[in-house]
C-alpha cells in the first residue's frame, strides 16, 4: 500500500510539475525551440499561438524564434568587375525569415529546427551576408564596368538579381532562412565618386582662370598696340591703376565715416 501510495503522490508531482513548468505562451509570429534533455540531443518546436504544453523531464526551453519578415537594407557589396574595376552593388532584403509562416507550418518547423541547429540562430544577418558576397561576385563574373554601367544597366541589375536568388535557395534548403534580396543600382564606390567629382570640380575653375587670364593677356596687348607701351610697362601701369583705385576706394570710405 505504501508503495502504491508513493507512486500516487510521484504522479501527482510530475503531473504539477508538468502543468506548471510545462506549460508555455507562445507568441504570435514566434515560435519556441525546445532543447532535449535526455536521453538523446534533440530539438522540439512549439509553434504559435497560445498555450503549449511540454514536459520539463525532457525538454527546456532553448531560444525564440522570430517567423516574421524581417526586410533590411545592407551597406553596398564590393565587387570587382572582369576588367578590373572596383564597383558597388546596391540592393536590399525585401524577404528575410525563418521558415514560410503561415502559409506552410510543416516546413516551418522544419526551418526553426534547422536554424537553431545548423548555425549560430543569433548571427543568421551576418552568416548569410558572408556567403551573399560570394554570391554576387560569382554572378558579376563574365561583366566589365561598362556592362554594369553603361546602357544596359537595367538588364544587367536583373540578371545579377536572379543570379544571386538563385543562389541563396542554399540557405533555405541547409539552414532554413528564406531570403530573396532586390538590386538597386551599382556604380563607382562612394570614395571615388567623391574624388571624381572633386578634380572635375578643380578642372573646371582652373579652366575659368585660364579663360581670366586670356582675357587680361589680350587686353594687355590691345592697350600696348594702341600705347606703343611694352607688356611690362603694360601690366606696371594696370597695377598702379589698380592700387590707385584701391586708395580711392579707402580714402572714400573713411570720408563717408567721418
Amino acid at each position: 500500500m505504501a508503495t502504491g501510495l508513493c507512486l500516487v503522490l510521484f504522479a501527482i508531482a510530475l503531473l504539477v510539475l508538468h502543468l506548471k513548468e510545462g506549460r508555455m505562451e507562445v507568441e504570435p509570429g514566434k515560435a519556441v525551440a525546445l532543447r532535449s534533455i535526455w536521453p538523446i540531443d534533440n530539438v522540439g518546436v512549439l509553434m504559435p499561438t497560445g498555450t503549449r504544453f511540454f514536459s520539463p523531464l525532457f525538454w527546456k526551453r532553448f531560444t525564440d524564434v522570430d517567423l516574421q519578415n524581417q526586410p533590411f537594407d545592407p551597406e553596398p557589396a564590393s565587387v570587382i568587375m572582369q576588367d578590373g574595376v572596383e564597383l558597388e552593388f546596391d540592393y536590399v532584403f525585401d524577404t528575410f525569415c525563418v521558415g514560410d509562416w503561415p502559409n506552410d507550418r510543416a516546413a516551418t518547423e522544419e526551418a526553426v529546427v534547422k536554424a537553431v541547429s545548423r548555425i549560430d540562430y543569433g548571427k543568421r544577418k551576418e552568416l548569410v551576408l558572408t556567403r551573399l558576397a560570394h554570391y554576387i561576385q560569382a554572378a558579376v563574373a563574365g561583366f566589365t564596368s561598362v556592362d554594369a554601367t553603361g546602357n544596359g544597366k537595367v538588364n544587367f541589375l536583373q540578371q545579377v538579381e536572379n543570379s544571386i536568388n538563385t543562389a541563396l535557395q542554399h540557405e533555405w534548403r541547409e539552414w532554413g532562412i528564406r531570403a530573396h534580396v532586390e538590386s538597386e543600382d551599382i556604380n563607382r564606390p562612394a570614395a571615388l565618386r567623391a574624388a571624381s567629382e572633386a578634380e572635375a570640380a578643380a578642372g573646371a575653375r582652373a579652366q575659368a582662370l585660364r579663360k581670366i587670364a586670356e582675357g587680361q593677356a589680350d587686353a594687355f596687348k590691345k592697350i600696348g598696340d594702341v600705347t606703343g607701351a611694352t607688356p611690362d610697362e603694360v601690366v606696371k601701369w594696370m597695377s598702379i591703376q589698380g592700387a590707385a583705385e584701391a586708395l580711392k576706394g579707402a580714402l572714400e570710405a573713411m570720408r563717408k565715416g567721418k
